[in-house]
């Protein structure tokens, strides 16, 4: 009962719905987690900056939803500055206070913001930092420039840009970053810094890109993915493509530019496997040729699974946005994509359009509270070739019968377990009992930079 209790809040949660239970489970828990005397404290600086020291408070939770500090802007003498204050609030915030309470730890910390600006390589790529406070706050210099995500945005979905900024100055600063960043990991053999894109500032007065997360120097290295140049890159260059898009603006490009507004719309979504840190959400794809990066590699995902997919149909159980099904639309004879979230599917189709893929069909079911048997009327033709089942068994209460079902649709099933180990040996199991040859693919996920513990299975044979 503790368990279905569980998975009903999970699955709740993971779909969006009743977030404010676990809003007020986090509020009653940092109660007694975290520092209350700490938080009192920092709480009444915070207040002391605003009343009496005249400094406003920045928002910046749609950007940086679990971020460690409050941020506050205001003048120190002549200067215009930022001060960062821990406010403790959420585990990342108390764990990173608590690990500077050490002073060896601490020490590491201000040498690494207050040298930065020494570095011949990125230091012209950060604000200074004036003063550290112990909790691990600092005051540093205020950047006038605006925020990538918002200049990435705004492009893609049709707002006009910065009157004052020439979209040419934006990427050749790009190109500048990355250049630099490529001879730091070269000199250096790794990279430092949280170089995720809500942190990187166009600076319109010295035209060059800021990284404002100067604490990232110390919370993020390599193999982090935000240290990571693999990733880093390619969300630079998805912006250096949108920015060109909307300066030819020719009919083509609207129209891929209208397409990545949708897949973004359903990027945002509070649903399991977003992909939400990727220019393109949870798949790469490609439209009309044109190829940018997702969480997922779909090609590179199929490259090692011993089956011949020439002429075949194709169904993809929980598609997301498509991304299997649309990296085999060459070869395969027809594909079905079915996703209880209708922004996937919305996705899903769109693409499907502007890739002239006419062999390719998405709906919307939910696979947990409709019938399954309402699949077999998506399949016109009335026969299926292979199933996809790809890491969403431990998002659903009746994965069994879900596995049961794609026995009886074709007789091959392509599965990647996810979940904890149990889960996954569960899941396995399972699969024997339904299938007579389980064949292990790959023992971890071989495209993906985020999450490697799922395993790939080819089962063929479906036991009667």
């Amino acid at each position: 009962m503790i368990e279905k209790i569980k998975h009903f809040f999970r699955r709740q949660n993971q779909n969006g719905r009743l977030l404010w239970v676990r809003v007020f489970w986090r509020c009653i828990r940092n109660l007694y987690e975290f520092s209350p005397a700490k938080r009192l404290s920092n709480s009444l600086y915070c207040a002391y900056l605003i009343t009496v020291r005249n400094y406003q408070r920045l928002d910046v939770r749609r950007n940086i939803p679990n971020g460690v500090f409050h941020l506050f802007v205001g003048r120190k003498g002549d200067e215009k500055c930022v001060v960062k204050v821990p406010h403790l609030h959420t585990e990342g915030s108390w764990s990173f206070y608590k690990k500077l309470r050490n002073r060896k730890a601490f020490r590491e910390y201000s040498n690494a913001l207050l040298s930065i600006l020494d570095d011949p390589v990125l230091g012209t790529h950060f604000p200074s930092v004036k003063k550290i406070r112990r909790d691990g706050g600092y005051r540093s210099s205020y950047v006038t420039g605006y925020n990538l995500v918002e200049i990435r945005d705004s492009a893609r979905d049709g707002r006009p840009l910065p009157s004052e900024v020439k979209v040419s100055e934006i990427i050749a600063a790009i190109d500048e970053l990355l250049r630099r960043l490529e001879k730091s990991m070269n000199k250096n053999g790794s990279l430092c810094g949280d170089w995720a894109l809500h942190n990187l500032l166009y600076d319109k007065e010295a035209k060059r890109i800021i990284n404002v997360d100067v604490e990232g120097l110390y919370n993020f290295r390599y193999p982090a993915l935000e240290a990571n140049l693999d990733y880093i890159e390619p969300v630079l260059t998805h912006i250096k493509a949108i920015l060109h898009m909307r300066e030819t603006q020719g009919q083509e490009d609207v129209s891929v530019l209208k397409a990545m507004s949708v897949v973004a719309y359903a990027t945002e979504s509070d649903v399991a496997y977003s992909g939400t840190r990727y220019p393109m959400g949870y798949h790469s794809l490609k439209l009309r040729g044109r190829y940018f990066k997702g969480q997922r590699e779909c090609s590179q995902r199929l490259a090692d699974v011993p089956y011949d997919f020439n002429s075949k149909v194709v169904l993809d159980l929980g598609c997301n946005s498509g991304g299997m099904l649309h990296v085999l639309a060459d070869r395969i004879l027809a594909g079905v994509g079915v996703d209880s979230e209708s922004r996937y599917v919305n996705a899903a189709n769109i693409i499907k359009s502007l890739n002239g893929a006419s062999n390719l069909h998405f709906f919307t079911f939910d696979l947990e509270s409709e019938p399954l048997s309402l699949i077999d009327n998506f399949i016109l033709d009335g026969h299926v070739d292979i199933c996809f089942l790809l890491s969403v068994c431990m998002w659903l209460e009746n994965w069994r019968n879900i596995i049961r079902h794609t026995a009886t649709l074709s007789p091959t099933l392509l599965f990647e377990s996810n979940g904890e180990d149990e889960q996954q040996r569960e899941q396995v199991a399972f699969l024997t009992a339904c299938f007579r040859k389980v064949q292990l693919v790959n023992s971890k996920s071989v495209d993906d930079m985020r999450m490697k513990k799922r395993a790939l299975y080819l089962c063929e044979g479906a036991r009667s």
